[in-house]
């Protein structure tokens, strides 16, 4: 009576660890981050997406730091889950664009632009932060 009892204990205790480790796991990949260990941000950004894959800010780090590690292909394929055809998530719309800039794919890129400035002529309101990082993510263009 009391081994079963304690095993539903131990298990309510592991799956409340486990919640807690991933409410912090953000935290603990912009530190890795910070450190410049990529390879282990990286390897937490994936762990994170496997036990919530739409996990938007899991998904949205996870292309910053493959994107800043230069791998087009694998930060494409996270930005494109959430920016969608342009109408999605505003900033991780602009970093795709700016990725098929980097590849010379400049015909996506100008529609995609299109489509970000269309989204934003049409929303009632713009938030600073979001206009500064899509500033900051189409210098040079």
């Amino acid at each position: 009576m009391i081994r079963p009892i304690l095993l539903s204990l131990v298990s309510l205790l592991g799956a409340l660890q486990a919640s807690a480790v991933g409410a912090e796991s953000i935290e603990r990949i912009e530190e890795m981050r910070r450190l410049g260990e990529y390879s282990i941000a990286i390897e937490f950004a994936e762990q994170r997406l496997e036990a919530e894959a739409d996990d938007p800010e899991a998904t949205f780090l996870a292309g910053e730091l493959r994107l800043e590690i230069g791998d087009l292909d694998a930060a494409a394929a996270h930005f494109e889950r959430l920016a969608g055809d342009g109408d999605g998530d505003l900033l991780s719309a602009a970093r795709l664009a700016e990725i098929y800039r980097q590849r010379g794919d400049w015909p996506q890129a100008e529609i995609l632009w299109q489509r970000i400035r269309t989204a934003y002529q049409t929303r009632d309101t713009l938030e600073a932060r979001d206009l500064h990082a899509i500033a900051a993510a189409t210098r040079g263009l």
